[in-house]
């Protein structure tokens, strides 16, 4: 019973949900509300139709576990092998054999595990994150899933962010405490080219967007002291200046002060550039 009114609720939140996103929709489209408020209504349908099915999953569960426990308890009654019955075992779900535990034939104890099984279209990716990096994730981020076989990227949203880390030692030997993020897929993949369990893929998460973000280089940053630095070029000549940024990706940092849009700078500087140096401009990408 108790199952049964979790059902309940969680499809009556999804219907309610999905009436609000239909509102949503509508008002979107005539530029009533704004592009987040539309889709933080999508994003609660997705994740109380993720509940819903977990809630439908779990009633599975229970009846699949109460046959269990009445067909154990029929062997305690006739315990005598000849008046026994085989014991029919169905999986709880719907899906493939992803794993035989059991392959030959011997007593278990009643519950063992004798295979997995499961559902490769109701897929969800585990990515290891530091714990450092796992802070700034938060659930229902943006996810880009690459490295995973197609030729373009997957999008995903964040449904999970575990709350206990673990040690695992790297590639280097050094220990390191991670956290595992659990990503929901809202692309399919192309026919012909499905995605199976604890399949190897990538992802890319958003933590922070911004628009009309002004950008520079990492590689044009250095450190002054407490402050970052950056040589822009200006008469020909490199002008040393101090520059304050904000997010920081790793590959570029958003410009707060200190540079202005067109400025050409000097990534990787050598020893031999200083304040007032003649240089030259040996490459400009397009639209510099």
């Amino acid at each position: 019973m108790q199952r049964r009114a979790a059902v309940d609720r969680a499809r009556a939140a999804l219907d309610m949900a999905q009436k609000d996103f239909a509102r949503a929709d509508e008002l979107h489209k005539r530029h009533v509300i704004s592009r987040q408020e539309w889709e933080t209504a999508e994003n609660r349908v997705r994740v109380l139709a993720h509940e819903a099915n977990a809630a439908e999953f779990a009633l599975r569960v229970a009846a699949f576990e109460t046959a269990q426990a009445r067909a154990a308890l029929s062997q305690l009654q006739s315990p005598d092998a000849g008046e026994s019955r085989p014991l029919r075992i169905l999986a709880p779900v719907d899906g493939y054999v992803l794993s035989i535990y059991e392959e030959n034939a011997r007593n278990i104890a009643a519950g063992a595990a004798i295979m997995e099984v499961g559902d490769p279209r109701d897929l969800e990716a585990e990515i290891e994150l530091l714990s450092s990096d796992a802070v700034a994730v938060a659930p229902g981020a943006a996810v880009a899933i690459e490295q995973w076989g197609g030729d373009t990227p997957l999008r995903g949203r964040v449904s999970l962010v575990e709350r206990g880390g673990f040690t695992k030692v790297s590639a280097l030997g050094v220990e390191e405490q991670r956290v595992k993020v659990r990503v929901d897929f809202l692309d399919t993949p192309p026919t012909g080219r499905e995605l199976g369990d604890r399949y190897r893929v990538e992802a890319r998460i958003v933590t922070w967007h911004g628009e009309d973000v002004l950008q520079v280089p990492s590689g044009a940053l250095f450190r002054r002291g407490g402050d970052w630095m950056a040589y822009a070029v200006k008469d020909r000549k490199a002008r040393l200046g101090k520059v304050e940024i904000a997010h920081h990706s790793g590959t570029a940092a958003e410009v707060v002060s200190g540079l202005s849009q067109g400025d050409v700078v000097i990534v990787y500087p050598p020893d031999s550039v200083a304040d007032g140096v003649a240089v030259a401009v040996a490459h400009r990408s397009p639209g510099e």
